[in-house]
């Protein structure tokens, strides 16, 4: 059976024990109450750092956030998500590019590049507004929206002349896109009534604002321009390997 502290008489270093266990918790309330007391984090926020720059090419913003090198990026659409887009303008941007290993897509000029490089590829672009916050059906859970490029090929030219043919100027409505290869882009399109950004008045104004700013660079996002110098430097040769120089005709047809 326990003891009672109380009836304690044992000794320690001649002092009764329970003048001991006072000493000892008096030293530790002293001892708990010099700690310093907890302080919180030093915080820093960009708003204390002078950059000493500004402008365009700078943003601050939360860590993962990611940006577009090209004013006007072209949209990308992938198998898990579908996006909702419309197309502003009843007109098309008509682009031939080739494609070099290690350089990327340039721009055709319709001579020296296809040479050297066979023919082009062809890209059908329209700007779009693209409603940046939407469930997996495409359906807008907000008002988000941005100005980017869609680029199709063929098969999905001719699939968005079938709806403008059945509907109507594909300007007016907007268009549910199914990814249904990420690699090559391979989508289909359904029309999903009128264009909401067009019942706002703000959204027509940004739209329009951005376009007059920005659509200058619209083409930028599928190819860079090259001259023929620079093609040939970046061939690695005055004449590609595999590919024959200018035969001089004449030798061909000269009588012996």
């Amino acid at each position: 059976m326990g003891k009672d502290f109380d009836d304690l008489d044992d000794i320690v270093d001649g002092t009764p024990v329970e003048e001991v266990y006072a000493e000892e918790s008096e030293s530790l309330v002293q001892a708990t109450t010099n700690l310093p007391a907890k302080e919180s984090p030093l915080s820093i926020d960009f708003n204390a750092i002078d950059l000493g720059l500004s402008g365009p090419s700078i943003v601050v913003a939360e860590t993962g956030t990611k940006i577009s090198r090209f004013p006007i990026e072209r949209i990308k659409f992938t198998t898990s998500k579908k996006e909702r887009i419309s197309i502003i303008i009843d007109k098309v941007v008509i682009v031939k590019s080739h494609f070099i290993e290690d350089v990327g897509s340039i721009l055709c000029n319709s001579s020296f590049c296809c040479d050297q490089l066979g023919l082009p590829s062809v890209k059908y672009l329209f700007p779009v507004v693209h409603y940046e916050n939407t469930d997996k059906k495409g359906t807008p859970l907000s008002s988000d929206i941005d100005i980017k490029v869609l680029a199709v090929g063929k098969d999905n030219y001719e699939e968005l002349l079938t709806i403008m043919d059945n509907k109507g100027p594909l300007s007016q409505f907007d268009l549910v896109v199914t990814c249904n290869d990420e690699g090559y882009q391979k989508c289909s399109f359904t029309e999903a009534g009128d264009a909401k950004w067009k019942k706002s008045k703000k959204a027509q104004t940004y739209v329009s604002e951005r376009l007059k700013k920005d659509g200058k660079n619209l083409v930028a996002c599928i190819g860079r321009v090259m001259t023929d110098a620079q093609l040939k430097k970046a061939l690695g040769a005055d004449t590609a390997p595999g590919l024959q120089e200018d035969i001089n005709m004449d030798d061909i047809f000269d009588d012996e």
